[in-house]
């Protein structure tokens, strides 16, 4: 959760605030990526490139779906629209977050520009309880943190079985300058192209084999980030390098 900007759910300081339409693109255009679930590998895979990227704190691994190539520039954001056939739930639920101590285990970005809004939906009613559509958000965040709980379960056992490797995109420009995006990381095909019969086995009957083969295979949707740059921003990249240090 993203505790610098949350505040927990609470019906006396929030019995009156009213939800408008969401999701809330203003912020998704600033998100340079987005944590995925399990069940979203396949879905995400067909729009973004997709790679594992550390938690600055944990030193976690997450499986996260790209969005550009520069903090805070979402290239699949332009004005109100999102031009992918796939959104993230991450970047759906936002101004919404888990939270332990608010009610319903939700918290809020009361910054968020889909609060205020006269005829949105109430959280709370009158007498301070949660509505319909609270608990209605509160069970589809409750689905989401067990989706992420399923992706760390994929990720740890790609992590012990030693597939990580750190991954760099290398962009050369068209005026001549050179940029590297680093600290992402991703699978070695060499690494599990040598496991042992019984860790293949494991990954199988786990169901990861397919989803570690959708992960590898969606880095060919970085040439739609530069396809997306390119139609944005200037200077135009003119042709981009993955570099996986096995």
């Amino acid at each position: 959760m993203d505790t610098c900007i949350a505040q927990p759910l609470d019906s006396s300081r929030h019995r009156t605030l009213r939800v408008g339409a969401f999701p809330d693109y203003s912020h998704s255009s600033r998100q340079q990526h987005a944590i995925l679930g399990w069940s979203e590998i396949a879905l995400a895979a067909a729009d973004y490139p997709l790679a594992l990227l550390k938690h600055t704190e944990t030193g976690q691994f997450n499986v996260v779906a790209l969005y550009g190539f520069q903090p805070g520039r979402n290239l699949y954001v332009a004005g109100s629209h999102w031009y992918a056939t796939y959104i993230p739930q991450n970047s759906l639920r936002y101004p919404f977050f888990v939270s332990a101590t608010g009610a319903l285990g939700m918290a809020i970005d009361e910054r968020s520009e889909v609060f205020g809004v006269p005829d949105g939906d109430r959280l709370f009613d009158d007498a301070g309880d949660p509505t319909p559509y609270a608990k209605q958000l509160a069970t589809a965040l409750s689905k989401l943190r067990q989706d992420f709980e399923d992706m760390r379960a994929f990720v740890n056992e790609l992590t012990q079985l030693q597939l990580v490797r750190p991954l760099e995109v290398i962009l050369r420009m068209e005026d001549g300058a050179e940029a590297r995006v680093g600290g992402l990381y991703s699978i070695s095909d060499r690494a599990q192209s040598s496991l042992p019969a019984e860790s293949v086995v494991r990954l199988h009957r786990a169901g990861y084999l397919q989803a570690l083969s959708i992960l590898m295979a969606s880095l060919a949707q970085i040439n739609r980030l530069q396809q997306l740059h390119n139609a944005q921003s200037d200077p135009r990249i003119r042709e981009l390098d993955l570099v996986l240090r096995d």
